[in-house]
């Protein structure tokens, strides 16, 4: 996986040098990509907010900091080259559904915000926005959590003979 090192200048976004691969070799570590969206445990969420000197998490934040999409990448990678690994529990009670790659639409459709990639046929996709027509599938999950949702709001009106 190729990283590159971006700036924010003149509201945009500019891709200014590639870093140095993050691999065994190099870092005495592995890149991993992950959902951002998971639950830690406290032990790991503190170890993760301190980000002590010498520190796997300390030195990855610092790799990473000037990313895009880190977010993506960091926690599976901090947690995959830490004592944490073996520690977490491998569900996030988190209910996506995907619809479709943004490589696969036409180029005119792409939202040019969503992809920093020098390929733009290389980009990812989003979740699908969830409805109402969606809640029985929901309702039929064992998630907790579910992502990107359309908030609609309904106004009951009741009515009392009383």
């Amino acid at each position: 996986m190729a990283w590159h090192y971006y700036v924010e200048c003149d509201d945009a976004v500019h891709r200014i040098s590639r870093l140095t691969p993050l691999n065994e070799y190099t870092h005495n570590a592995e890149l991993y990509v992950s959902s951002q969206w998971f639950i830690i445990s406290r032990e790991f969420a503190e170890y993760i907010a301190a980000a002590a000197k010498g520190t796997f998490v300390h030195e990855y934040i610092k790799y990473a900091q000037h990313t895009v999409v880190a977010d993506e990448s960091f926690f599976g990678t901090v947690l995959r080259n830490t004592e944490f690994c073996t520690k977490h529990h491998n569900s996030n009670f988190l209910h996506l559904q995907f619809d479709r790659w943004e490589s696969d639409m036409e180029s005119e459709q792409r939202d040019p915000r969503k992809c920093l990639s020098p390929d733009p046929n290389r980009c990812g996709r989003s979740p699908t926005t969830l409805t109402i027509a969606d809640f029985f599938v929901l309702e039929l999950s064992d998630d907790l959590f579910a992502r990107k949702v359309r908030i609609l709001i309904f106004i009951a009106c009741y009515s009392s003979d009383e």
